[in-house]
């Protein structure tokens, strides 16, 4: 039986990195984000043969599918009450969208009708540096951001010595675009520092992503584990 991926790469980067104007900026300075790309529910998914709709093959680890319960052997019937055909046709149908789009899903599990409702993750992530205009003095911002994971394997500390004001935001994410954590914090107007417990996240590499007023900042990070941990 013939299986695809259920991943869409119709995709391109070209035109994420917008320019700025900086003619008449007095203070260009430089901001961080991530683009994800490659819509992905994360299933390998097979055509029924002799009838309509998906088979789930198999439910990658670590992706939208498995955290939101897709199980392997579900009919997936229905994308955003659209019927489903056979995997070409979800396939299509999931690249009209954009990681991160909520798509509901209906399926049959042992002859029951069930409804799932989640975002899409993204088979693939780019950092990108942009170069803006920092004039505003009333805008919050971390310039100096500083990320560490201490040796247990179980903090994330996030530091800066600009002053926050405003409301903060720290998200982590997976590869595949899935939240995992978020914690939020409120600026007092002095230097910025805070922890994340990761002591329950697996061995990895996952992106940081910090929201700090409208300015959004995006470091990569990678937990180890080492001998006796």
């Amino acid at each position: 039986m013939k299986f695809l991926l259920l991943a869409l790469l119709f995709f391109s980067l070209a035109g994420f990195v917008s320019a700025q104007g900086l003619t008449d900026c007095q203070h260009p300075c430089e901001r961080t984000r991530t683009v994800s790309y490659g819509p992905f529910i994360g299933v390998k998914i097979a055509d029924i043969p002799a009838g309509n709709h998906v088979l789930v093959m198999e439910v990658l680890p670590r992706t939208a599918a498995e955290a939101f319960g897709i199980r392997s052997g579900d009919i997936l019937t229905h994308l955003n009450e659209v019927e489903l055909n056979n995997t070409a046709h979800l396939l299509r149908e999931v690249a009209q969208r954009q990681p991160g789009d909520e798509v509901r899903l209906l399926l049959e599990r042992g002859g029951r009708r069930m409804d799932y409702a989640f975002p899409l993750g993204a088979q693939f992530s780019k950092t990108i540096t942009e170069t803006v205009c920092c004039d505003s003095t009333d805008e919050p911002g971390l310039t100096d951001l500083a990320l560490s994971v201490d040796a247990a394997q179980e903090k994330l500390t996030l530091q800066s010595a600009a002053e926050a004001k405003g409301d903060l935001r720290a998200d982590i994410v997976n590869e595949q675009g899935v939240l995992l954590k978020s914690q939020h914090a409120k600026g007092n107007g002095r230097p910025f520092s805070m922890q994340l417990d990761i002591h329950d996240l697996p061995q990895g590499s996952y992106m940081l992503s910090v929201l700090v007023g409208r300015q959004r900042y995006v470091k990569r990070f990678a937990k180890e584990v080492g001998p006796g941990y």
